[in-house]
């Protein structure tokens, strides 16, 4: 497996590990590398996808070879009209929470969100949520790469 898929793992593994057991404000129900059909988010809300965007080689020396990774986080719950968003609010500050001491692995050397957007998916659905970018800064040694 690759560095970069490894990495993509973890941070789906950290994603997973947000419930109200371990002391975050939400629980999330699914977890995934795509995004499910809209159909299917209502009944898995809590539901965040990561979509990998693009990667790119930052530098190289002899011995590695350091890349940054753009990527988004689609974090979707349902939004009743009387909680007024609260509830994307809550899963945003977990995701938010999880950043702050997030490890990816030791080939990971950061994991920083960039910018945050608030959308509605559909009217109707009554699902809402949030988009993070982030950007994951990460070597491989030139030899695996």
């Amino acid at each position: 497996m690759s560095i970069k898929n490894t990495i993509l793992d973890n941070l789906k593994t950290s994603i997973e590990g947000i419930n109200k057991t371990s002391g975050y404000n939400t629980t999330v129900n699914k977890v995934a590398r795509f995004v499910i059909p809209i159909d299917q988010m209502a009944e898995n809300c809590p539901f965040v996808a990561g979509l990998e965007d693009r990667e790119r080689m930052v530098c190289r020396d002899d011995t590695n070879v350091r890349f940054l990774l753009a990527v988004y986080l689609q974090c979707f719950t349902k939004v009743p009209e009387s909680d007024q968003q609260e509830d994307v609010t809550k899963l945003g500050d977990d995701i938010k929470t999880l950043f702050e001491s997030l490890d990816l692995g030791a080939y990971c050397l950061s994991a920083d969100i960039i910018e945050t957007d608030l959308v509605q998916v559909e009217e109707s659905t009554e699902i809402g949520g949030l988009i993070f970018s982030i950007e994951i800064t990460y070597y491989a040694p030139k030899a695996s790469y």
